[in-house]
């Protein structure tokens, strides 16, 4: 971790914490086509 550049833990954080509102977006969005679908 001592290794790591300055700005590398900042930009993990940032991609981990920003992740899930894609992961919902594209939940959002598979499910809405499945009941368009059905």
């Amino acid at each position: 971790i001592d290794t790591a550049p300055t700005g590398r833990p900042r930009a993990v954080n940032g991609a981990i914490s920003y992740m899930p509102n894609i992961f919902g977006l594209m939940m959002a969005g598979h499910i809405i086509q499945t009941l368009l679908k059905s």
